[in-house]
């Protein structure tokens, strides 16, 4: 990558990271719930290095790049919710930022969704996504959630639909489906 093209990326980047402190700012932390022995709750510091394990675990090496690192290290407790057993183990995540363009609507992003391999085919990630809606309903300053699904991947697409999730036909492409969460 050219200096130059380095450099409005990573600008691109503090823009990302000032814009979501400023919105994410307005959200209340994830609540800490215990279902039996699986416990939801708002992502820590101390839990990112996990988080990132995972998310290279489930995208094939990639981990979050450092604006992220720098913004869910900060205010993680409001933009990602997990599961996770009493003993600390992550096995479930959910990743939330929001999009210049949604902001206006108090739109916030799905970013991502992972569930651990061993966990996977359970419902966890409906259940988390179920979680992750209510919180965000009970902000009141969040009006609903988008997300971009590829089209391959029919288990996160299933999930979604099974939580309120639609398709938006005009925003979707021959990859991707965008999916809308309206709260109500």
């Amino acid at each position: 990558m050219s200096p130059l093209k380095r450099l409005l990326w990573e600008m691109e980047g503090l823009k990302f990271l000032v814009r979501n402190l400023r919105y994410g700012g307005n959200l209340k932390a994830f609540d800490y719930i215990n279902r039996g022995e699986l416990i939801f709750r708002g992502c820590s510091f101390s839990d990112l290095k996990k988080i990132n394990k995972l998310h290279k675990h489930l995208r094939d090496g990639i981990g979050l790049n450092i604006w992220r690192k720098i913004l869910y290290g900060l205010i993680g407790n409001r933009l990602i919710s997990l599961i996770a057993f009493e003993d600390g183990r992550t096995i479930a995540f959910e990743m939330f930022y929001f999009k210049a363009d949604e902001i206006p609507s108090k739109t916030i992003h799905e970013a991502f969704i992972g569930v651990h391999p061993s966990y996977q085919r359970q419902g966890l990630a409906t259940e988390l996504r179920r979680f992750s809606i209510q919180k965000l309903k009970s902000s009141g300053y969040i009006h609903g959630i988008s997300t971009n699904i590829t089209r391959d991947n029919s288990a996160s697409f299933q999930s979604a639909l099974k939580v309120g999730f639609e398709v938006d036909d005009k925003s979707s492409t021959a990859e991707a489906c965008y999916l809308f969460c309206e709260l109500k």
